[in-house]
């Protein structure tokens, strides 16, 4: 066998990454919706949690609403509400 072949077995294969947590999933969908990588940073803020990004998200696409900043007024909103009540 030649190195070309090798080679070309070796990385041909296709690499499967598998999705480990289901906020990976959530960062998957929302990044294809509003066409924007921005959506991964918003998993390290405080208080946005996975449950308050499926909200905003099921908000923006009621109103089929694909800003980003609408989808995160409606996450900070909801904090600010959430907050306040205690």
């Amino acid at each position: 066998m030649q190195i070309s072949q090798i080679l070309k077995e070796r990385y041909s294969k296709p690499v499967e990454h598998k999705i480990e947590y289901s906020y990976q999933d959530l960062g998957i969908q929302l990044e294809e919706y509003f066409n924007n990588k921005r959506v991964w940073t918003m998993f390290h803020k405080v208080g946005y949690t996975e449950h308050l990004m499926r909200y905003a998200w099921k908000e923006c696409a009621r109103r089929n609403i694909k800003a980003i900043n609408y989808f995160e007024t409606i996450i900070r909103n909801k904090i600010t509400v959430n907050t306040t009540e205690k």
